[in-house]
C-alpha cells in the first residue's frame, strides 16, 4: 500500500511540471469520462481549440525536431558544452541523493533497519563518490563529440544517420496522417468537456494567429529545452525528499482504517506462526517416512549404477 501511495504521489508531482491536458482541469470541476454529445457547430469550435494544443501535423514536427535539431545538438556539440548547457554535472549529486532517499523510503516501508550499501560505503571512505567519478569521466571526454566517438567505431556512421533520417521522413508521415484525425477528435471531446462555447472560441481565435500556431508547435518540444531539463532535474530531489513525510502523514490519516489487503498480513502472520509452532509427532513421522522413501529411491539408483559398472 505504501509503495502504491509513493508511486502515485511521485507521478502526480512530476505530472504537474509536464504539459498535459489533464493538468489543466480545475480542482472543482467534475469532468465526465464519457463521450460528449455536441452539435456540429460546437464540435467545430472544439476542434479549432485543439489547434492550440495539437495542430494537424504536430507529430511530424516533433519527429523532425528530435531527429534533426535535437539529434544534431547531441551529436555535434562537445560533451563538455552539453554537460554545462543541460546542468548535468550539477545534477549528479542530486540524482545520487534521490537514489539514496528512495532506498531509505523503501527500507522504511519494508521495516528494514540499516542500508547494506550505505554501510559498505561508510566502511570504504576512500571510495570516490558520484561527483568525483563524473568529473573524472568529463575530464577524459569533455572536448570530444558523440559523433566523433561513435564514428571512431563505425566509419559509415554519417551515412547511417542520413539514411535513418530519410526513412523516418518517408515512413512516419503516413502513419501520423492516419492516426491524427482520431487523436484530434478525442482532444476535441476533452476540450468540450472543460470549456464552454465562449472559451472554445477564444482558444480557437488564439490558435488561428501566427503566435498561437507557433505556440502550439513549440509547447511540446520545449520539454527538451535545456532550461526546462535543468529545472526538472533540480526539482526532482525535493519531491523525493518530501515523500517520507507524505507517506507518514498518509499512514496517520488512515490509521483508523483496516488494511487494504488484510489477506496479505494474515498470510504473513500465518507463516510466522507456522515457523514458531512445534511440530506434532504425526508431522515428524510423516516427514521421516517421506525422507525414507526418497532415500530408498536414491539407493535403488545407486545399485543400478553399480550393476552397470560391473557389466563394463
Amino acid at each position: 500500500m505504501k509503495k502504491l501511495i509513493l508511486a502515485a504521489a511521485s507521478g502526480i508531482a512530476m505530472t504537474v511540471a509536464t504539459p498535459a491536458l489533464a493538468a489543466d482541469v480545475p480542482q472543482d470541476a467534475a469532468v465526465e469520462t464519457v463521450a460528449v454529445e455536441m452539435s456540429d457547430a460546437r464540435y467545430a469550435l472544439a476542434l479549432g481549440a485543439v489547434d492550440a494544443y495539437w495542430p494537424q501535423g504536430n507529430s511530424q514536427y516533433m519527429v523532425n525536431y528530435l531527429a534533426g535539431t535535437f539529434a544534431d545538438e547531441l551529436l555535434y556539440t562537445p560533451i563538455g558544452e552539453l554537460v554545462e548547457k543541460y546542468g548535468l554535472m550539477d545534477a549528479v549529486d542530486d540524482i545520487a541523493d534521490m537514489v539514496g532517499a528512495i532506498e531509505e523510503i523503501e527500507a522504511t516501508m519494508e521495516g528494514e533497519e540499516g542500508d547494506a550499501e550505505g554501510e559498505e560505503e561508510a566502511a570504504n571512505p576512500m571510495q570516490p563518490g558520484p561527483e568525483q567519478m563524473a568529473k573524472g569521466m568529463l575530464a577524459m571526454f569533455e572536448d570530444q563529440r558523440l559523433i566523433d566517438m561513435l564514428g571512431a567505431q563505425d566509419e559509415h556512421l554519417e551515412e547511417r544517420i542520413t539514411i535513418a533520417r530519410e526513412v523516418l521522413n518517408e515512413e512516419l508521415p503516413p502513419m501520423f496522417a492516419a492516426a491524427e484525425p482520431e487523436m484530434r477528435k478525442a482532444f476535441a471531446e476533452a476540450f468540450a468537456r472543460r470549456f464552454d462555447d465562449q472559451e472554445l472560441a477564444a482558444i480557437a481565435a488564439f490558435a488561428a494567429t501566427p503566435t498561437g500556431q507557433k505556440y502550439a508547435k513549440e509547447q511540446w518540444v520545449m520539454s527538451f529545452d535545456p532550461a526546462y531539463f535543468k529545472a526538472m532535474i533540480a526539482s526532482a530531489p525535493a519531491y523525493i525528499e518530501g515523500m517520507p513525510a507524505l507517506v507518514e502523514k498518509m499512514d496517520a490519516r488512515m490509521a483508523h482504517l483496516p488494511p487494504m489487503f488484510p489477506e496479505d498480513e494474515d498470510e504473513g502472520e500465518g507463516e510466522e506462526a507456522a515457523e514458531d509452532k512445534e511440530p506434532t509427532a504425526e508431522e515428524l513421522i510423516a516427514e521421516a517416512e517421506e525422507l525414507e522413501a526418497h532415500a530408498a529411491e536414491i539407493l535403488e539408483e545407486a545399485a543400478a549404477l553399480r550393476a552397470k559398472a560391473a557389466e563394463l
